[in-house]
């Protein structure tokens, strides 16, 4: 995406990245733990380059398990446990979240702000 760089990945546990580029079709050798009904598959340090709105999508992939979806394997199903899934809005045109929405202030502006309260 322009604009963003990717500067680390970490994934939760012992992981094989089989996508390139912005292509993350991970497997892992063990299933994540789930806390708090949510498991963090990755953690991503992200470098914005300028203040435009970055939106992040989820997609599919070539390499997808189940053909035309995402998928996760279900530990808790003993049989038959590679699911289809979706974002929680359930549309993959939607972005699941979006960087730099609507800016940040800056020190200036926040103190500026503060001083005009006394005025």
């Amino acid at each position: 995406m322009p604009g963003l760089s990717v500067l680390n990945t970490t994934f939760n546990g012992d992981a094989i990245r089989l996508g390139d580029g912005n292509e993350f079709v991970v497997g892992f050798a063990e299933p994540v733990p789930v806390v708090g009904a949510a498991a963090v598959l990755a953690t991503f340090s992200l470098m914005a380059m300028d203040n435009n709105d970055k939106p992040i999508y989820l997609g599919l992939t070539a390499n997808s398990s189940i053909p035309g979806a995402l998928a996760i394997v279900d530990g808790s199903i003993e049989t038959d446990n590679l699911q289809a899934v979706a974002p929680s809005s359930g549309d993959l045109a939607n972005p699941v979240f979006i960087i730099n929405i609507g800016g940040l202030a800056t020190e200036t502006e926040k103190w500026g702000n503060v001083k005009a309260l006394y005025r």
